[in-house]
């Protein structure tokens, strides 16, 4: 089951790449596909499965606390090992991100051929909070780093 979810997911992505290495498509094209799946596609298919869902609230209230303290977790383990982890400031703040970031797009893909609707729709209520917590957190480990390492 999961090798013939996945598969087609992959291929679709080695077909991009190599569509994106031919000359069948401007190269000014990708960005742009880029931006509208980030800024339309993206929020639309988190609209519509949240709107549509028939969650609980209690069931919230967990997701919610599950994905604080794990992002809490994940933090404070980066602090704890900064010195083995990162050389300076700029590069703690990178590894910080790249720590609690992930990519959305291959994981709901992913979601939906392994779980359908009940599972596109549970990650779309994840994401609904994971998504903000993760770009305060990354902007405030921005800030701090960043001004850290301007003082020198």
């Amino acid at each position: 089951m999961i090798t013939t979810a996945l598969v087609p997911i992959f291929a679709i992505i080695l077909l991009g790449f190599l569509i994106s290495r031919s000359t069948l498509v401007a190269a000014a094209m990708w960005p742009e596909l880029e931006r509208l799946t980030y800024y339309f596609f993206f929020p639309a298919l988190l609209i519509l499965r949240l709107s549509t869902s028939n969650f609980d609230w209690q069931e919230l209230r967990e997701i919610t606390q599950v994905i604080a303290l794990g992002l809490l977790a994940i933090s404070l383990l980066i602090i704890a090992m900064h010195k083995l982890i990162a050389q300076d400031s700029a590069s703690l703040s990178s590894v910080y991100q790249g720590s609690i970031r992930f990519n959305l797009y291959i994981g709901l893909a992913c979601i939906d051929a392994l779980y359908g609707d009940r599972g596109l729709t549970t990650a779309a209520l994840c994401l609904a909070v994971y998504i903000p917590l993760v770009n305060i957190l990354s902007v405030i480990s921005l800030s701090l780093h960043a001004g850290s390492a301007a003082q020198r």
